[in-house]
């Protein structure tokens, strides 16, 4: 069915062959699961590693570093023969720190994804563990103070028997 959402009650009900009071029976729970799929959001896919690295040097800090190292190498060619290896040392050393910051990045990009799937879990459980303490207060509160009203004294507000 298309629209289901603005389509009458009845239309919706009785396409999907469902009783208001009662809702789906189990069997037509996982058949409908069968032929439309699971009622959830699918999972995000994960960024692949690659893909890491690369965002890694798209800062136009990292990339002037990188054009440093380009020109410290090209020119590090050029230097006479006994000059040549010395010569080598700062494009390299740039090199490694670019190299550095990006596993320090990347390390921190997927501890955060990681990190983001647990406090999904955790937001999860601390909605159920509120609802349940909001509901006990409430019964509390319910039993101890309404409990205590006397009927006969409801027109004074008085409380106790």
């Amino acid at each position: 069915m298309e629209d289901s959402h603005s389509q009458d009650i009845n239309q919706v009900l009785g396409f999907f062959q469902v009783d208001l009071a009662r809702g789906l029976t189990p069997a037509q729970h996982e058949a409908n699961a069968k032929k439309y799929g699971k009622n959830s959001l699918p999972e995000p896919e994960k960024t692949p590693l690659w893909k890491l690295i690369l965002e890694q040097f798209e800062d136009n800090l990292v990339r002037i570093l990188l054009a440093a190292a380009i020109v410290s190498f090209l020119l590090a060619l050029f230097e006479e023969e006994h000059e040549r290896a010395k010569a080598f040392i700062e494009p390299l050393v740039i090199v490694l720190i670019l190299i550095a910051n990006a596993c320090v990045g990347v390390y921190q990009e997927s501890s955060a994804e990681d990190a983001i799937e647990v406090l999904g879990s955790i937001l999860l459980f601390l909605i159920v563990l509120e609802f349940f303490r909001v509901n006990f207060f409430f019964l509390n509160f319910f039993f101890i103070f309404w409990g205590n009203w006397g009927i006969g004294e409801l027109g004074n507000w008085g409380i106790g028997g």
